[in-house]
């Protein structure tokens, strides 16, 4: 906000953050996903949903060492 009152709203190009916005869409997919199944989600349906391999290095599912 300025300091002389201009409230003019931020340029559009100021609010696009590109991996905000791929964060949201996995969330709302999850989100669909969740409220369509009669039963709480597997591990491996959520991993899928995300495009998350659980084998690949670093990945949650790895023991740590």
């Amino acid at each position: 906000m300025a300091a002389d009152g201009n409230h003019d709203p931020p340029d559009d190009d100021e609010l696009t953050d590109d991996d905000l916005e791929s964060e949201i869409e996995l969330v709302s997919e999850l989100v669909v996903a969740a409220s369509s199944s009669e039963r709480p989600l597997h591990q491996d349906e959520v991993d899928q949903l995300l495009g998350v391999d659980p084998k690949e290095p670093g990945s949650a599912d790895e023991p740590e060492r």
